[in-house]
């Protein structure tokens, strides 16, 4: 609570001629500090004496006690636009890694990326050395990407903010007259960054303010210059310290910052450990990065999952870490942890980017913690209890998933019923499990005989009501599938890792408004045909729909190489079905193709009846994208040496982010006639309704084997390729 102070005569001072900050003469500095002194502890009998007892903070539901001060900024309309990258250059204290960053623009407008970076942790403000470096991005079209790679990467970067600007000139967005002068705003914004925030932590905050709230920010209002949503994908190859000859590959989605959490509240973000071998070939790390205005102190709390209820976790901190920089937590440092299954519950002062990398043997998986929800319900909805996985494999050329989940409430234990179904929709596999408060678990799918070799299907995993007095509805959970293929001796040597978020209330949502609304817009900035000496690989996507009501979502498949549309197919998918397209047989894109691609939903119809009559029907998309190293082949032998493969969940753009959701034109100019956007109704229905099932009371899992006649969903209608007859090179 700041405190109440009467105004002061302040001493003279004199501008300084570099940055205009105050200085003062030594007697006039001493003046200054009697004063300040009196003036604070005034203040503090002021309040100790006036501060009523019902002030205290209360504990939110998260056992934490909510901030009275230094308030973040409200994400106005900005969720999507800024987007923090943990990790830039390493995968661990002693390996390097070649990086590649490609962004995606997932709107309307011509935009630009402006990347900061951050190098090697330090002080705080205002010691601190604020950012390393500022490079931007050529002009990106709609559906099209840019990559940073070579000097675009600063040297030394440990992390990064990828920020959007608009490139249209200023006389177009009314703000030449004000500033006389005409310009490209993207380009102005760049030089006035690079200018302006390299090496001042001050500047940099208050950048970030203006741009996240739409204030003003050198003369530019950053509402009026904001550029598209934006989807960034960070691709690090790194070299393994023990052989030069072994390479690791990962791809990371950058965490936009409307996926850090309400920003009313302390930082909460909970991650699922995959276990690691015994011996001692792997290694998983916490990079935290802080994501607020002021500087972070972290704490993290580990649990082993094979431990009792009652064992009090390992904690590891860090009292300091300054806004835009990144520090990296060791696991193993946690003595006595195991190398099991854990959990892991990070809480910071200001809002924190997390990110898990895991290192087994030869390869490295990455994937983003997920931010606790709020104490709301409403706020929080039936998404959080409701994930699906929509890719994953067993004995399949040697790839298997292991699905970890994780119970996001630190005070109930959740129920999870896991349903597997294959590729055409057959349910083959129901297990239900129970989670302590706060816990983990991991699932190997290798473990169940019931799902066939080479089996490739998807997984809805729900958190259930416990019983009929379960009225304050199931504890929401998170989910991460880490799929990797294995060599003859039992150890990896090609892994990746996904998992998809649930989705998020818009921009500044507060408890009580509508919730979560889904996306009908998916980025995947990665998307390849590529041919080396060992075969053909190519990228397999698969997309599911996430609404469980009757109905069907039509969405087209759009592919985009640096410069524009190249080639789009169309697709029908009913409810919670799942659309798998692999690009090996996608014969109009040549081997060598390197691309991005887009989802877009064109047309759908989900009824849901509300007390007020039939409400617009909802859509909600989520894809994964993965390139599996010598797929085609299935020959160990034949690999090269390191893990080549990697993947991810596609980047989604929440529908409740813009005003009104509407497909990209190119979509349902080629896949039929346009969608209607979602309108908000006069009244939403409820957001979660106790479903009662019959779970185990132990933690084990129960699995339930079914018949593989067991009825399907219906068939996708999905069309064929159109062909595009300009695309022909001809003889």
């Amino acid at each position: 609570m700041p405190f109440a102070t009467p105004p002061a005569t302040m001493p003279p001072t004199m501008p300084s001629p570099s940055h205009g900050r105050a200085t003062t003469e030594p007697a006039d500095r001493a003046r200054r500090a009697g004063v300040l002194a009196l003036l604070a502890l005034a203040g503090l009998a002021g309040y100790a004496l006036g501060r009523p007892a019902a002030a205290e903070a209360m504990p939110d539901m998260r056992g934490t006690v909510a901030q009275q001060g230094d308030a973040q900024p409200t994400l106005n309309g900005a969720g999507t636009r800024l987007v923090w990258l943990p990790e830039l250059a390493t995968a661990d204290a002693t390996s390097t890694c070649d990086s590649q960053l490609k962004v995606s623009n997932l709107g309307h407008d011509p935009s630009k990326a402006t990347l900061v970076t951050w190098g090697e942790a330090g002080d705080c403000p205002p010691q601190s050395r604020g950012p390393l470096k500022v490079e931007c991005s050529g002009l990106i079209l709609p559906g099209g990407s840019w990559t940073f790679s070579g000097p675009m990467l600063p040297t030394g970067s440990q992390s990064g903010l990828v920020v959007s600007f608009i490139a249209r000139p200023l006389s177009e967005l009314g703000l030449d007259m004000a500033l006389g002068f005409d310009d490209i705003a993207a380009d102005l914004m760049c030089e006035t960054l690079f200018f302006g925030i390299v090496g001042d932590a001050d500047d940099f905050r208050r950048f970030l303010k203006a741009y996240a709230e739409g204030g003003s920010f050198a003369g530019l209002p950053q509402d009026r210059v904001r550029g598209a949503p934006l989807a960034v994908e960070l691709r690090r190859a790194c070299a393994d310290p023990a052989g030069a000859s072994v390479s690791r590959l990962s791809s990371d989605s950058g965490i936009p910052a409307r996926d850090l959490g309400p920003s009313d509240l302390p930082s909460w973000q909970v991650a699922p450990l995959a276990p690691r071998p015994p011996d001692g070939r792997g290694r998983t790390h916490l990079v935290v990065q802080n994501a607020g205005l002021s500087c972070a102190s972290v704490d993290i709390e580990l649990r082993a999952e094979a431990g009792p209820e009652d064992a009090s976790p390992c904690r590891l901190s860090l009292p300091a870490l300054a806004p835009g920089e990144q520090h990296r937590f060791d696991v193993a440092s946690c003595e006595g942890l195991g190398e099991g299954p854990a959990s892991a519950r990070i809480r910071g002062s200001q809002p924190l980017a997390v990110m898990v990398d895991l290192v087994v043997g030869d390869t490295l998986s990455s994937y983003a913690a997920e931010p606790l929800p709020a104490a709301d319900a409403e706020t929080v909805g039936p998404a959080g209890r409701v994930h699906h996985l929509p890719l994953l494999y067993r004995a399949e050329r040697g790839w298997s998933s292991r699905i970890h989940v994780q119970n996001q409430d630190p005070i109930a234990p959740a129920k999870l019923r896991i349903e597997i179904r294959d590729r055409e929709g057959n349910l083959r596999l129901v297990i239900d499990t129970g989670l302590l408060p706060g816990r983990s678990q991991s699932i190997d799918l290798a473990d169940y005989d019931a799902l066939p070799a080479g089996f490739i299907g998807s997984a809805r995993v729900e958190s259930v009501a416990t019983g009929p007095t379960d009225t304050a509805g199931p504890p929401p959970a998170i989910s991460v599938v880490v799929a990797s293929r294995h060599e003859a001796d039992g150890g990896p040597i090609e892994a990746f890792a996904y998992g998809l978020q649930a989705p998020r209330p818009g921009d500044g949502a507060t408890a009580g408004s509508p919730g979560p609304t889904g996306s009908g817009l998916i980025a995947l900035p990665s998307f390849m045909r590529h041919a080396d000496a060992t075969g053909l690989r190519a990228t397999e996507l698969a997309i599911v729909n996430r609404i469980d009501r009757p109905g069907f979502t039509d969405f087209a498949l759009l592919i985009y190489d640096a410069n524009g549309l190249l080639d789009f197919s169309c697709h029908k998918l009913t409810a919670d079905q799942v659309s798998y397209i692999d690009l090996t047989d996608w014969g109009s894109l040549p081997p060598g193709f390197t691309g991005s691609a887009i989802v877009s939903a064109t047309v759908w119809d989900h009824p849901a009846l509300d007390p007020a009559g039939l409400a617009d029907p909802p859509v909600d998309l989520a894809a994964v994208g993965v390139l599996r190293a010598d797929r085609s082949l299935g020959d160990v032998a034949a690999d090269p040496a390191g893990d080549g493969s990697f993947g991810g969940a596609g980047f989604a753009l929440p529908m409740a982010a813009e005003a009104r959701f509407a497909p990209l034109p190119a979509a349902f100019t080629l896949c039929g006639l346009p969608a209607r956007p979602l309108t908000t109704p006069t009244a939403w229905p409820p957001l979660w309704t106790p479903t009662p099932r019959p779970t185990p009371s132990a933690e084990t899992p129960t699995a339930t084997a079914l018949a593989s006649d067991t009825p399907a969903r219906p068939e996708p209608t999905d069309r064929a390729p159109l062909y595009l007859p300009w695309l022909d090179p001809g003889p």
